[in-house]
């Protein structure tokens, strides 16, 4: 695959007027807050389900995906327009920023800097540093509809209207701008410093350090939903309710499977197993292999939102009621529910211990193993 360096002589001047950096000095930024944990709740079971809740916290309101973290702190960003340091050990707030706009794309995080991104009216790309949450740059790209990606020292952006963007990590400086509009998928890093953007009708391999296109093809259907890697592919849903494979070297479609909706979320991956969930409430297995398959294990008769999620021998599902369920992933079996928070917003997350967030619409988190 040969590459295009597509100089962008008006880079570093976009960058002069749509950068804003704050010096990390001074008194307008605070000190590392002295947080205090407190005294850890202790573990107590769930009623009713194999739970176990280490803590609950309702940190702030209408949570976005995704949510950063690392084995100590989880990085929100919702529509109240904040961002929050949530410790995981006790599910106190270490800080909180408030901006000028919605967070719809949720927060990333390199260990260095978190950075979230801003939708209407103000349509910025900010950078906090973690331990305080200080704002260290913020950039002016027009509203950010879909989550952000960083690639070999570039963010990359998606906005609705003003095309692509490539940031440099450190300062927030415009290192180009591309037409390419995406359809307000999450950027997906490739190899070799590649990212993949997703349009309405075609599927962009771009070379995140200049912004050059490397690869166009056209998408096998209208995607809707976020990537999800699966034995050497990348996975989404279609429009079409078509579930499609897509080998990220060529683009090429890999496989395909046919549902009775578009899904609801991400499916998720175990082995050669794809779990998914449509509009119409039809959970699905589908398994990959000289032939894919996809069998229903049953409809819900409530009104899904998210999932499904592996746990252990179950699948977690969320409704637009707040309650959690667990189905068996054998047969589809109603196992166990919990009310987390009307509606469930987001999927499960798995922590690196093996522990879950559950994540409820009116902020409710709950950590549990």
């Amino acid at each position: 695959m040969k590459r295009r360096r597509q100089g962008n002589r008006s880079a570093w001047s976009l960058a002069v007027l749509l950068v804003s950096v704050n010096a990390a000095c001074g008194p307008a930024f605070r000190p590392v807050p002295n947080f205090d944990p407190g005294e850890v709740r202790t573990p107590k079971p769930v009623e009713g389900t194999p739970l176990t809740l280490l803590w609950r916290s309702r940190p702030f309101r209408g949570p976005s995906a995704p949510i950063a973290h690392d084995d100590t702190i989880a990085f929100l960003g919702g529509s109240d327009r904040k961002v929050v340091a949530l410790d995981l050990a006790s599910g106190r707030k270490r800080w909180s920023h408030r901006v000028s706009g919605p967070l719809l794309g949720g927060a990333l995080f390199d260990g260095s800097r978190v950075y979230a991104a801003t939708s209407r009216p103000d349509g910025k790309v900010r950078a906090f540093d973690p331990r305080s949450g200080n704002e260290l740059w913020d950039v002016h790209t027009g509203d950010v509809d879909a989550p952000l990606a960083l690639v070999d020292g570039t963010i990359v952006v998606l906005t609705q209207e003003n095309g692509s963007y490539g940031l440099a990590s450190a300062s927030g400086h415009v290192r180009w701008r591309s037409k390419v509009v995406s359809s307000g998928v999450a950027p997906v890093p490739l190899s070799r410093g590649d990212v993949l953007i997703t349009s309405h009708d075609s599927l962009f391999r771009v070379y995140a350090r200049d912004g050059s296109v490397l690869l166009r093809r056209r998408a096998p259907a209208t995607v809707l939903g976020p990537w999800v890697e699966h034995a050497g592919t990348l996975v989404a849903a279609t429009g079409d309710s078509i579930l499609i494979a897509i080998d990220p070297e060529s683009l090429e479609l890999a496989w395909s499977a046919r549902l009775d909706g578009p899904l609801l979320g991400p499916p998720d991956v175990a082995g050669d197993t794809v779990y998914a969930i449509t509009q119409s409430g039809t959970l699905y297995r589908v398994t990959v292999g000289d032939s894919t398959v996809a069998q229903s294990l049953g409809s819900q008769t409530w009104p899904p939102t998210v999932g499904p999620v592996r746990f252990g021998g179950a699948l977690l599902l969320g409704g637009s009621d707040g309650m959690m369920r667990a189905v068996d992933a054998s047969d589809g079996s109603a196992t166990w529910e919990v009310q987390i928070g009307r509606p469930v917003a987001l999927p499960p997350i798995r922590l690196s211990d093996g522990t879950l967030l559950l994540i409820g619409g009116r902020g409710d988190v709950w950590r549990v193993r």
